[in-house]
Order: C-alpha cells, then sequence, then structure tokens
C-alpha cells in the first residue's frame, strides 16, 4: 500500500486516478494523526508526502520515518530550505513535483 499526504486536490485526484486504474492500492491521511495510525496499522510500503508547507513541516517527519522506508517528499522546484529539511528528516528521496507528475507511474508502481 502507499500512503499519501497531499493537500492540492488536483494533485491529489491526478494520483489517485492513476493508482486505481493500475490496481494500486492507495490510502490518504488528513493530518499528521491519521498519517501515523495509518503507518502502525497498515503495510505501507511507501509515503509520498507534499511538503508544500515548508521546512518546519518537512522537519516534523523526522521520528515518522526509519531507515529503509521509502518516503517521496515532493517540494517546489526551488525550495532549497525544503529540500534540505526533508533530508535532514529521513525521507529517502526529495523530488519537484514536476517529476512527480511526470514519472508518476513509476514512482506509483516501484
Amino acid at each position: 500500500m502507499i500512503l499519501l499526504y497531499w493537500k492540492d486536490l488536483m494533485i491529489k485526484s491526478r494520483i489517485k486516478e492513476h493508482a486505481l486504474a493500475r490496481g494500486i492500492e492507495l490510502k490518504f491521511a488528513r493530518n499528521m494523526e491519521e498519517l501515523q495510525d495509518f503507518q502502525k496499522e497498515n503495510d505501507v510500503k511507501r509515503l509520498i508526502v507534499d511538503l508544500s508547507a515548508g521546512p518546519e513541516f518537512a522537519s516534523s517527519f523526522h521520528n515518522l520515518i526509519s531507515p529503509g522506508f521509502q518516503s517521496i517528499g515532493v517540494i517546489a522546484h526551488v525550495d532549497l530550505d525544503t529540500q534540505a529539511a526533508a533530508i535532514a528528516a529521513g525521507f529517502s528521496e526529495v523530488i519537484p513535483r514536476s517529476a512527480l507528475v511526470k514519472n508518476l507511474d513509476q514512482i506509483l508502481s516501484s
């Protein structure tokens, strides 16, 4: 299962449609508490997070990401502060939003 924490409804619906068409199980967390609960109670293979809320938000994931867990932080392409905070928090990959959209097939199926 892929767990998604995303605020932007347009991209969120695109990801959902893409996953459904390919039979990929996808769950959406609406807040941090729900995200933690999903992660504890389910076999989450991958976490994809919209980090548009900034570096402080990215840093808040430090305790949620364990080594070896595949986590993708998605940032605006020029947000270097959030990128640095996401890397420090332990995200296994930090990519710009445009790369998520362009490579959605590969990201969801790998």
